[in-house]
């Protein structure tokens, strides 16, 4: 953070903004905690995932329909599940630990699957992947699992990084996660033993002689300023593949007057790719869930000037591809595979 700080007074992009600044002041007391705390990370992550909250919230049956629905046409090695360390929680199913987070991966992965995406890392003998903005960094970790011998960039600011870093360290061993510095040599062969880089977003230009088969910005972009997701679209849009981006369209901070997509547009040509939309189970009616019903409007209601706002903060899902011409990896999709996100059942 010292050595962002440093940087970042003589660059408007590099300074954390004013959304993460709130964020990051909220889980400030982490980087005073004691190591052995970390054990349960987990615990500390609804700061920015909301996860504890969400997952007690639903009983079991509906996280155990949509979880099986989600990966019922995907082999085996697609299926994800929870790690059973760092305070993990949720629900058993089938012997897969599942919250809510596993499902949002989970079907997060199933559309990467039916588009193709999934196949054409397949064929890749080492996929380098590039995360901006990795949470606590479940996603990455679930790629691990998925492909051993990927080699997973996280990009974030130094804050955040303490979540993922210190989450992939104790899941996956310490001798498999970088923590990149200014001395730190970027190349494929000098990173062979490794499977996780963790990059302070003042490091970006490190990563300058690389290419991504991958690159992943979700829930990120819209909560940056127009200037820096413009910085990480240009540096983005010669050197990788495809882009998955799931943003909203509009800007967190109300000082942002641009749109994420049209930015996007501009580097990218976007497909879209639809969610899939589960049918859960309809459950009895009781005046708990009905009293969370009104919370939840009255929270609507005190945070959004109006409902027609709501809609403007839904997230759109795309796969960008860039407008400079670049081989590309390509694949088949999944067969059978539905990509138009037809409801499952």
């Amino acid at each position: 953070m010292e050595d962002r700080d440093e940087v970042a007074s003589t660059s408007l992009t590099l300074k954390p903004s004013i959304f993460w600044r709130r964020q990051s002041q909220t889980s400030g007391y982490m980087r005073a905690m004691p190591p052995e705390e970390f054990k349960a990370l987990r615990l500390h992550t609804y700061h920015f995932d909301a996860d504890t909250y969400m997952t007690g919230s639903s009983p079991q049956e509906i996280y155990e329909r949509d979880y099986n629905a989600l990966r019922s046409d995907l082999p085996e090695r697609f299926q994800i599940s929870a790690p059973p360390l760092c305070g993990e929680y949720g629900y058993l199913v089938d012997g897969h630990l599942v919250n809510y987070q596993v499902l949002k991966w989970q079907e997060t992965i199933r559309a990467l699957c039916h588009s193709g995406q999934m196949a054409a890392l397949e064929m890749v003998s080492r996929p380098v992947i590039l995360e901006i903005g990795g949470g606590y960094g479940a996603l990455a970790h679930h790629f691990s699992t998925i492909f051993p011998n990927a080699l997973y960039f996280l990009l974030d600011i130094p804050e955040q990084l303490l979540f993922s870093a210190s989450y992939l360290t104790l899941v996956n061993g310490e001798e498999r996660v970088l923590l990149l510095d200014r001395e730190t040599e970027i190349s494929l062969e000098s990173l062979e033993g490794f499977s996780f880089v963790m990059v302070p977003n003042s490091l970006l230009g490190s990563l300058s002689s690389l290419h991504f088969h991958l690159s992943i910005n979700m829930s990120s972009f819209h909560e940056m300023t127009e200037p820096q997701v413009i910085e990480y679209l240009e540096f983005l849009s010669p050197k990788t593949d495809v882009l998955l981006s799931a943003n909203s369209d509009q800007f967190e901070s109300p000082t942002e007057k641009g749109s994420v997509t049209a930015l996007l547009s501009g580097h990218f040509n976007l497909e879209h790719l639809p969610a899939a939309r589960l049918k859960s189970p309809k459950s009895k009616p009781s005046v708990r869930r009905f009293a969370r019903k009104v919370r939840d409007s009255l929270i609507a209601l005190l945070y959004w000037s109006s409902w027609r706002q709501l809609g403007r903060r839904r997230k759109d899902r795309y796969l960008a591809f860039p407008k400079i011409a670049q081989p590309a990896i390509s694949a088949p999709p999944m067969s059978g595979a539905d990509a138009s996100g037809a409801t499952l059942s």
